[in-house]
Order: C-alpha cells, then sequence, then structure tokens
C-alpha cells in the first residue's frame, strides 16, 4: 500500500515540476497570499482525511463489493448525505451563479432537473438495479453482450467522470487563487491528493463518510453566507434587476431549451456515482428514499445558489476592482465571496467550495476505476483474478485516474466544453441502451452496436468544435435533435433486436450470428431463477469466456435455468437477493 501512495506522490510531483506555465484558466483577480484561509483550508483537509481513514476501518475484506459498495450496507441518511454532496459539486455551483446572474433563473434548467431526474429514477429503475445484484451500472450490458461492446458503452461514461473531476478541480483552484492566493496548481495538486489517498485506502465507506462531513460543511457555509450578502452595502433592491435575473423564453430557442431539460433529466441517471449509491444502500426501499430525498435536498442547495446569484446580478460591480461583471460572469461565485460579505464570510464559502469539490472528486474516482477494474480489467485481461487482485487493481486505477484529473484541470483550455459534450454523449449514447437492456428482454448486440454507432454518427453531425470535427448535417434552429436522436436509437435497437432475432432463432440461421450473441439457443427471455448448484455456476462462465459468447445460452438442465441477473463475479448469493436476505 505504501508503495502505490509512494507512486501516486511521485507521478503528481512530475505533473508539477514539468509543468513550467499551467494553462488552467485563472481568475483576473488574483488574491495576496492569505496564512489564515491557507491554515482553516489545510485544517479541514486534514480532518477530512482523518474521517476516510477512520471509515476505512469499517471495510470487512478486501472484496470489489466491500471496496466498491461498501458491503450494500450504507444506511438510508448516509445514502442520502454521500449522493446529494457527490452531485451538487463546485461545478454545479459555478455554473448556476454563472447562468442565474447572466441569463436568469428560467434557462438555468439545471436548477430542478436533477431533482426531477432523481424521482424519475426512484420511480423507474431502482427497483431493476437492485433486482440485479449488479457491481456497476455497466454490469447489465457486461452479462448480456460481454467485454467487448461494454467498452464501447464505458467509453463516454469514464470520458464524463474524468472531464467532471477535471472541471470541479478547476473550479476549485480559481477559488484558492483569488481568495487566499493559492496558486491554482497547487491548490488543485493538493486537493486531488487528499481526495485519492483516502479514496485508495477506504473505498465506498471512506468516500460515503468524508461526503457526510463534507456535505454538513457544504450545506451550512453555502447558506451561511446568503445574509450577509443582502446586507452587503453594494447589493441594491433585487426587485429593481428581476429582469435580469428572472430571464427569459425566446420561442424560437425553444426547442433547444426542451432539449437541454430532457437531456439534464435522462442523461443524469445512467452514470455510476447515482447507480453506485442505489447499489450501496442496503434494501431497494433505502435507495429509492434516498433518490426521493436527495431530489429534494437538491432544490434546497440550488435555492441558496440562486439567492446568491441574485444578489450578484442586483450589485453595483462598478465599485469594486471588477467594474462589472460582464465578461466575468463564470467567476461569479468567487466575485460574491471576495467582494460581497466580509473577509470572516468569505472563509465560509470558501469552506463551501472545497467540500464541494472533494466530495465529488473522491467519488469520480471511485466510480471510473470501478468499472475500469470490473467492465475492462477484469474481463479482457485478468478474468480469473481474485477478489484481491481486483481490488488492488482498482486502487491503482484510483491513481491513473486521479493523475488524468489533475493533467486535465491544469491544462484544458475548453474544459468547460469538453464537460458539457461528454454529458450530451451520456445521454445520446448510454441513455437508450440503458433503457433497453433493463427494460426489453429480447434487446441484442446487433441491436446495441448499430444503433450505437448510428447515435453517434447524427451526434457528430452536428459538428464538434472540440475535436475537430465540423458541421456535416445541419439541423433546423430550434429543433431538439438530441432527443430525436435518442428516440432514433431505441427505434433502430428494438428493430434489429427483433429481426436478428427473428432470423437467427426463428428460421434457425445461426451461421448469421457473427456478433455471437446466441449460442445453440436462446435465453433473451429475463429469468428470475438460478441453479442452486455452485459448480454450474461456475462452469457456465467458464463456458462464457471460452465462446466469447455475449448471451449464455440457455442449457437443458433439471430443474435449473440460469438468470441474467445473477450470473456476476464474487456473488456468493444462490437464490435470494441482498433485498430478500434483508428481509
Amino acid at each position: 500500500m505504501k508503495y502505490y501512495v509512494l507512486t501516486l506522490l511521485l507521478l503528481i510531483l512530475n505533473i508539477i515540476i514539468c509543468q513550467e506555465e499551467p494553462e488552467v484558466e485563472e481568475d483576473p483577480e488574483r488574491g495576496s497570499f492569505d496564512w489564515l484561509g491557507t491554515l482553516l483550508v489545510s485544517i479541514f483537509y486534514l480532518f477530512v482525511l482523518w474521517v476516510g481513514i477512520w471509515s476505512s476501518r469499517k471495510q470487512k475484506d478486501t472484496t470489489p463489493e466491500e471496496m466498491l459498495l461498501a458491503g450494500r450496507n450504507l444506511g438510508g441518511f448516509v445514502g442520502v448525505l454521500t449522493l446529494l454532496s457527490t452531485w451538487y459539486c463546485a461545478g454545479t455551483i459555478y455554473s448556476n451563479a454563472e447562468m442565474v446572474s447572466s441569463a436568469g433563473i428560467l434557462n438555468t434548467q439545471s436548477v430542478g432537473c436533477y431533482a426531477i431526474c432523481f424521482w424519475v429514477g426512484a420511480i423507474f429503475f431502482v427497483e431493476k438495479l437492485r433486482s440485479g445484484n449488479y457491481l456497476t451500472m455497466l454490469d447489465p450490458f457486461q452479462y448480456k453482450f460481454g467485454p467487448k461492446l461494454t467498452s464501447l458503452l464505458y467509453l463516454p461514461e469514464v470520458l464524463a467522470d474524468v472531464c467532471w473531476i477535471g472541471s470541479t478541480f478547476s473550479a476549485l483552484g480559481s477559488c484558492l487563487s483569488t481568495l487566499i492566493g493559492i496558486p491554482p496548481w497547487l491548490g488543485v495538486t493538493v486537493s486531488a491528493v487528499f481526495s485519492a489517498i483516502y479514496t485508495f485506502f477506504g473505498g465506498m465507506y471512506a468516500v460515503a463518510y468524508t461526503d457526510v462531513v463534507q456535505f454538513i460543511v457544504l450545506f451550512v457555509c453555502l447558506w451561511g453566507c446568503v445574509p450577509f450578502v443582502y446586507t452587503s452595502p453594494l447589493v441594491g433592491k433585487v426587485s429593481d434587476f428581476k429582469d435580469v435575473w428572472i430571464g427569459s423564453i425566446e420561442m424560437k430557442y425553444f426547442g433547444d431549451y426542451l432539449d437541454t431539460t430532457i437531456m439534464l433529466i435522462c442523461g443524469s441517471i445512467p452514470v455510476q456515482i447515482y447507480v453506485q449509491r442505489i447499489l450501496s444502500v442496503r434494501s431497494a426501499k433505502d435507495a429509492k428514499t434516498i433518490s426521493i430525498w436527495c431530489g429534494i435536498g437538491n432544490i434546497v442547495c440550488d435555492t441558496a445558489t440562486v439567492l446568491l446569484a441574485i444578489a450578484a446580478a442586483s450589485a453595483d460591480w462598478s465599485k469594486t476592482p471588477i467594474k462589472t461583471l460582464v465578461g466575468h460572469h463564470a467567476h461569479t461565485m468567487t466575485y460574491i465571496l471576495k467582494y460581497l460579505v466580509p473577509k470572516a464570510v468569505s472563509y465560509i464559502g470558501l469552506g463551501a467550495i472545497s467540500a464541494a469539490t472533494m466530495s465529488t472528486a473522491d467519488s469520480l474516482l471511485l466510480a471510473a476505476s470501478g468499472m475500469f477494474t470490473m467492465n475492462i480489467y477484469q474481463p479482457f485481461l485478468r478474468p480469473k483474478a481474485s477478489p484481491r487482485e481486483i481490488t488492488i487493481a482498482t486502487k491503482l486505477s484510483v491513481i491513473v485516474v486521479t493523475i488524468i484529473g489533475i493533467v486535465l484541470a491544469l491544462t484544458a483550455k475548453s474544459l468547460y466544453e469538453l464537460l458539457l459534450l461528454s454529458s450530451d454523449f451520456v445521454f445520446i449514447l448510454l441513455f437508450p441502451q440503458f433503457i433497453l437492456v433493463l427494460w426489453y428482454p429480447k434487446y441484442n448486440s446487433y441491436g446495441c452496436l448499430f444503433s450505437y454507432i448510428i447515435s453517434l454518427f447524427f451526434r457528430a453531425g452536428a459538428g464538434i468544435e472540440v475535436f475537430g470535427i465540423p458541421t456535416f448535417i445541419n439541423y433546423p434552429s430550434g429543433v431538439p435533435y438530441k432527443t430525436i436522436i435518442v428516440f432514433i436509437a431505441i427505434i433502430i435497437a428494438v428493430l434489429l433486436s427483433e429481426l436478428s432475432h427473428y432470423f437467427i432463432i426463428t428460421k434457425g440461421k445461426l451461421n448469421y450470428d457473427f456478433l455471437h450473441q446466441y449460442v445453440n439457443g436462446d435465453v433473451n427471455e429475463e429469468v428470475q431463477s438460478y441453479p442452486n448448484n455452485e459448480e454450474d455456476e461456475i462452469d457456465k462462465d467458464k463456458k462464457r469466456l471460452a465462446l466469447g459468447a455475449q448471451t449464455i445460452v440457455e442449457v437443458p438442465m433439471e430443474n435449473t435455468q440460469l438468470s441474467s441477473n445473477n450470473n456476476l463475479p464474487f456473488n456468493n448469493n444462490n437464490n435470494n437477493s441482498i433485498d430478500d436476505k434483508e428481509n
């Protein structure tokens, strides 16, 4: 363990030394070094590190289930706070403040949409995910299609996670630079190292319990700034500026508005940080409860950020060194803490930003590394890896993801655009597949692969400036083309799944099965029972690996049937799910 931590520190040190002039987007107003602020931030970081190391003792063994899901033993209270603190990151605070102060509440769609996302998840997805006893959100694809096709679905998810890590660290670096004079590269690196260390040692237990501390700090500090902002002499009568902070929606752009709204709601469900918490609590009832309460909690936190942004939109910035907020909206939250509150209160606000950053970063580190290990490393490279080896591989992945996140935070010039693009891809490439793999029993590799390719083609047609891809499909202005692409993907996936099933199975054309979806039969229909004989389970896993088949085929056995939902590695349960055992 000491060797792995030393490796992490040396690699990060090498990045810092080689980074002669970081290109991170710095705040125009660089503050002078503040010893007191630095001391307070250091104390907070050390306290969080202590909580993470202390909570790691709750980890009973080194199995992947303990590392990634805390043994499925988190309580409802901890579950609510860990999901809330993970979701409400520094990037969310900064982007909400930026949008409200520049375009108004009506155009800040993340306010409210994320709450609806949690409620939709509770109603339609929690039961399905819990019944499968999965370890990651990609497991349903893994056990239906195999590792090759699943690796394609991993790409948009890991891109979103890594860019999210980079963007939230970048926001913190800007805040630390302005308020207490710490260079962005130093703030980013130290924050990343602290997050990685307790995630490395404690896994989900450390992440969850530090999230509790971080959310309490975030909530208290964020709301604690509100009364001080509204008593600032720089803030005028907010009703006089209501046209600015309320905003308006032009009907010619309503299609785009609707498109983004649907993307924020639906595209936020098939993400590992959400699914991981759904699977980590003790029962399906607890999973639904935390989703519902997280929706409510998100609205409460959004309210504090919106109130601060309204004050910023109503302030007289001509009396400050920046003169005007126009052109600096991306730094709205930083300027609120620097110019609209007393110095002591700015430390409180900095605590909120720091807590929001670390609580999100540690969760994303564990999510991205866990999916890589369980859905890429183990099936591709080490099919016979022991639980201990899987855990070690997960910890090493934490190091790699941390380094990538630091590099992005320090070097990327268009990180925010890349983050939006990755969220875009999660909605277009993952959401339709996620719905079908959970709800459509005949869904197969042919429907998945070709709908994925077609979705990617139509999305790329709109142009991807970050990757230098020009526009070659001119979608009419105001048309919700992203949502239309999702519907097209679902229709194509269903049609191709039905057609391939008809020709290969009904007509018996097994030689047409070039993706090896079927072997000697068909088990697309979801079966709920599972073989009682553990040798049957092992034999079927070996057969799957040997044949390279994407779906295990029903092999007649007396009184046994294969359940695609329960064919999981490291799963010692036979007939009962974890929820049944609890009851």
